[in-house]
């Protein structure tokens, strides 16, 4: 490749002594690039070993704490297998006991059942004699009661016949006063009348039949009042029941809502203890197969160890061959993007699928809401409908109002015509007035005396239809009584026949029960015996049951101290996973430093033999704080000043600030591009800062800081935004020590054509000469094998 000097150094031909001087000056200047890129690509070639040395080290401490945790589980199953040993000879040990125990107490039980018969068969006998007296008891408080009833009814009888009495006075008495009233009575006689008198008696009877029209009409209308009043109240009463049908019907939905949530709530609840059942049996197994799910972790960590040392491996090959072979490690990183594109997109048609089933399970419970919804859409309709149906009668009601209001207003109507008639009859009724007082009270004294007369017979009737009555009943019951005085005779001589056989079984029970005293103190005397024999065992039982709490109480003292070791463990178990991904996550980021250190060197490489690179564009070079010092060397050595730097996409934090300083103090450059780097806030105010120990105007806005003169012009502008967080970084880069090369004997003087042709970009990075050099085992060796860099690799 050939590099041209125009693209970087722009020679004006405006003064010839100028060209001169750039033309002396250009060997030493591409000398000093050259030196340059040398001095980068050795760096970067000492910050992988260290990286890989790193690696190393990290792969041997895990794999100590692997050893370590094996061998402490190895001593806890042991342990645990003494344990089980002898919790399984405390059960043997126990089970025997329990035999024992169980013959001794057979033999208890049979005793306590021969007791337990005795017992009842007295129990038996004291209830039947029990059981007699209280029939006999029963029996006397009837009889006492049935004379007292009878007793009772002699009183009444003779209080009857003494009213009967009376009463028959009292009618004497008023059918006397009847005819003394009847012969008072004047005779009345029929008298001749006058034209005047038939005519006011005409008028007199029209009068009544008009009022006698107008109260059938009065009449009428209060009838259709009293009717349409109870259709009112027809009408409400199904009004309530509406309401309350609505209001039940109300009830039974919450109560199906209710009755739906708690359904939800048992099949949860359901489901929890399908669950705890689950994990009871899942505990029951952890507790048989603790020590094979432990071997088992531990094997899968020393797989995942072998596949760490694997990957390690894999690393470390990568790192010696990279020397070798760098056209293969840029096809293998190709076919590495396809894989991870062929596995992003199968994990994309992974979480498609997923997300096509949670579209269902969503889809369904929608579908179940939705349910729910109609049916509380067709409760609402029903409702509605009701509600219409109560519109309307309520409507019906207002018009059956309405036509009362008509009612009400023709019957004031009425009455204010009836208001007149009265007025026009007053006169009349003056008139009139003493004779039908005349004429009522003789009707009244008639119907009174006829209705006395007829109330008096009636209650004479009735008076010796009591009478009559009762005597019958008197007679019935006095014969009754009469024959149940027979029968208690009857049953009190049987009473006595029985008491004295009674009083004969009693004795024969007497004798029975003194044979069975005597059986029962043999008995007891036996039992006495057993009871002490049973008490011995019973003190050899409770022995044996100490020593059995002894033995549970260090067996559960055992499983405390296994669960203690077991959950101490699964904490250290733990720790070694949250470490394992700890590094893990190291791994990752200093694989993905590792990628932008390689492509930071290509791109430094680029930078470095490409024409159409501007000076002074550095982005994604991976450039660290380390770097900058060169960075501030080239920048003091440069003749005239640059529009823009551009350290865009490199791994520069709050530890070079210093050094952007000393970059930026010549004020040679008018724009610093510092996107995406790992400053924090706290570097930019330090950049600022810096900025107005120079004697500018700071600005800062968002990242952007720019330093403007006292007239206010814009001199510089330092763009720092989406900056991240310098913590995620792992890798601490340093500044490479020179080291010392032994230049071989045979090698000749260096080609001054490489300086103005270039070199091979692969063996700029690794080779130092193309001369092959003879070995003292005779075999070829490539220059790669020469070098101090690749000999200080560790060999793995």
């Amino acid at each position: 490749m050939k590099r041209s000097v125009e693209s970087t150094f722009v020679i004006r031909p405006s003064d010839k002594r100028t060209n001169c001087a750039v033309e002396q000056r250009l060997p030493r200047i591409l000398a000093m690039e050259n030196e340059e890129a040398r001095d980068d690509k050795e760096r970067v070639i000492v910050l992988l070993n260290e990286t890989a040395k790193a690696f190393q080290l990290q792969v041997a401490a895990l794999q100590e704490e692997l050893s370590r945790a094996t061998s402490s589980i190895a001593q806890k199953d042991i342990k645990l297998q003494d344990l089980t040993q002898h919790v399984v000879d405390l059960e043997n040990e126990s089970l025997e006991q329990r035999k024992t125990n169980q013959g001794l107490n057979s033999q208890l039980q049979v005793l306590q059942n021969t007791l337990a018969e005795v017992e009842s068969q007295l129990q038996s006998a004291d209830a039947e004699f029990e059981e007699m007296r209280a029939t006999y008891e029963a029996k006397e408080a009837e009889f006492d009661k049935k004379s007292a009833e009878s007793r009772t009814l002699t009183t009444q009888i003779d209080g009857l016949r003494i009213e009967i009495d009376r009463l028959n006075v009292i009618i004497h008495r008023q059918e006397k006063a009847l005819q003394t009233k009847a012969e008072n009575v004047p005779k009345m006689a029929d008298a001749c009348l006058s034209a005047r008198d038939f005519s006011e008696k005409q008028l007199i009877s029209l009068r009544d039949d008009a009022l006698q029209a107008k109260s059938k009409e009065l009449s009428l209308v209060t009838t259709a009042n009293d009717t349409l009043r109870a259709q009112l109240d027809a009408f409400e009463a199904e009004m309530e029941n509406l309401q309350r049908t609505l209001t039940s019907k109300d009830m039974e939905l919450y109560r199906s809502a209710k009755r739906i949530d708690k359904l939800e709530r048992h099949v949860e609840k359901l489901e929890a203890a399908v669950k705890r059942a689950d994990g009871q049996e899942l505990a029951m197994e952890l507790s048989t197969k603790q020590n094979t799910q432990l071997l088992q972790c531990l094997q899968a960590e020393e797989a995942k160890n072998e596949a760490l040392r694997a990957k390690v491996d894999a690393l470390t090959q990568d790192l010696v061959h990279v020397n070798e072979q760098k056209s293969q490690i840029r096809s293998d990183a190709a076919v590495v993007e396809i894989d991870v594109e062929l596995k992003t997109k199968s994990l994309e048609r992974q979480s498609q699928t997923l997300a096509t089933s949670l579209e269902k399970l969503q889809k369904e419970r929608e579908r179940m809401r939705d349910e729910l919804a109609s049916v509380r859409a067709k409760a609402r309709l029903e409702v509605e409908a009701i509600q219409d149906e109560l519109v309307q009668r309520r409507s019906k009601q207002y018009e059956l109002t309405l036509k009362l209001h008509e009612t009400e207003s023709l019957l004031h109507s009425s009455q204010s015509r009836k208001e007149i008639l009265e007025e026009e009859l007053q006169a009349t009724q003056e008139r009139m007035k003493d004779l039908e007082r005349l004429y009522m009270e003789a009707k009244r004294w008639k119907e009174d005396m006829s209705s006395a007369f007829e109330g008096l017979k009636i209650e004479h009737s009735q008076l010796q239809r009591t009478h009559k009555t009762e005597a019958k009943k008197f007679d019935v019951e006095r014969a009754s009584l009469q024959e149940q005085l027979k029968e208690m005779e009857r049953f009190v001589k049987a009473q006595k026949m029985e008491m004295e056989q009674r009083e004969e079984k009693k004795k024969l029970a007497k004798e029975e029960v003194e044979k069975l005293e005597k059986k029962i103190q043999e008995l007891e005397t036996r039992i006495h015996g057993l009871v002490a024999e049973a008490n011995n065992e019973t003190k050899r039982r409770v022995g044996v049951e100490m020593e059995l709490t002894i033995a549970h109480g260090q067996l559960s003292q055992f499983q405390a101290q296994s669960n203690d070791m077991l959950a101490g463990l699964y904490a250290k178990h733990k720790k070694l996973q949250e470490a394992k991904e700890a590094v893990q996550q190291q791994l990752q980021q200093l694989e993905y430093e590792y990628k932008r250190e390689q492509q930071g060197k290509s791109q430094l490489l680029r930078h470095c033999y490409q024409d159409s690179q501007p000076k002074g564009t550095l982005s994604s070079c991976w450039l660290s704080d380390a770097d900058l010092p060169i960075l501030v060397r080239f920048v003091q050595g440069l003749d005239r000043a640059l529009e823009k730097l551009d350290f865009g996409s490199n791994r520069i934090t709050d530890q070079g600030v210093k050094y952007l300083l000393q970059i930026l103090k010549p004020m040679m450059v008018s724009m610093v591009n510092l996107q995406e780097n790992y400053i924090s806030p706290q570097g930019v105010r330090q950049l600022a800062a810096g900025l107005e120990e120079f004697g500018c105007i700071v600005n800062v806005h968002e990242g952007r800081v720019e330093a403007t003169d006292e007239a206010g012009k814009s001199i510089l502008t330092v763009d720092i935004s989406d900056n991240k967080d310098a913590s995620s970084l792992v890798y601490k880069p340093q500044m490479p020590k020179p080291a010392k090369i032994k230049k071989p004997k045979s090698v000749t003087k260096p080609d001054p054509l490489k300086d103005i042709y270039g070199v091979n970009l692969v063996q700029v990075l690794m080779e130092k000469s193309k001369e092959p050099v003879s070995n003292q085992g005779g075999k070829y060796q490539t220059p790669s094998t020469l070098s101090p860099r690749t000999q200080s690799l560790p060999k793995l």
